[in-house]
């Protein structure tokens, strides 16, 4: 059998509600994880498998899942724990970059971050010289301003009306940002859209901004609360969208 990666992993269990506590109520939670990361860094783990974590009535020791979207208050937001998935990303990665070649050849993980590792692999996405951005808004008059900007920016960039097209945008053709209107409503509102690609692994790294008419107060908010990794009000005009957007691309691979 070829070689796969759970052989040589180093697999942790962990049951939120009871790993570690950052707040002293008594119930572990996202940000004590968060705050243990360098802990199982040090033990050599490579795979953190995590116990139910969802909103539940707690009969059946959080099995009985009550909404497969969201967390349970009692850990923390849903901002929390997609800040400990993105930490634990990346401890996990210095950990396999760090790790030595086994006899014979180099290791599972190393072999997964060299370039050459994929080279003869279809790739799931085309790969693009320039990089593009999904606006995903239902105000027909901020989606063409803001759509008009990025022309004259020379920003690549798609549209979309609502929620579900822009579901159905992302997966045709994976953007490199998504800037979403976190006020939608509908089958499909703005909190939905985020749940949902921070709930698909090939889409969780997309960075996702939001250009939005509510009144969120800070970049912390849009962080911890909406589990977005950047913020623009739309008062301050499309062209304060196309600024951060043109910043993030700098900022991403």
């Amino acid at each position: 059998m070829a070689d796969v990666w759970y052989k040589d992993a180093i697999i942790y269990e962990a049951h939120v509600r009871a790993f570690y506590d950052s707040n002293g109520d008594g119930i572990g939670d996202f940000a004590g994880l968060t705050q243990k990361l360098p802990y199982l860094h040090d033990l050599g783990v490579t795979c953190l498998w995590l116990l139910p974590f969802y909103p539940s009535p707690l009969r059946d020791d959080g099995y009985d899942i009550a909404d497969y979207t969201n967390v349970n208050p009692m850990y923390g937001t849903l901002g929390d724990a997609h800040q400990a998935i993105r930490e634990a990303q990346a401890e996990v990665l210095a950990l396999l970059r760090a790790r030595p070649g086994r006899a014979g050849g180099v290791s599972d993980g190393a072999a997964a971050l060299d370039p050459t590792f994929l080279a003869g692999a279809q790739p799931r996405v085309r790969t693009r010289k320039r990089k593009t951005v999904l606006l995903i808004d239902d105000d027909p008059a901020t989606r063409q301003a803001a759509l008009a900007e990025m022309e004259q920016a020379q920003v690549p960039a798609r549209v979309a009306a609502d929620g579900a097209a822009g579901i159905q945008a992302i997966a045709a053709e994976k953007p490199d940002v998504i800037a979403l209107e976190l006020g939608m409503g509908g089958n499909m509102a703005g909190k939905d859209v985020i749940n949902m690609i921070k709930a698909t692994m090939e889409w969780v790294d997309i960075p996702i901004l939001l250009y939005t008419r509510l009144p969120v107060e800070s970049q912390k908010e849009a962080r911890s609360l909406h589990g977005a990794d950047d913020l623009v009000l739309k008062r301050s005009g499309p062209a304060a969208l196309v600024s951060r957007v043109i910043a993030t691309f700098r900022r991403t691979p």
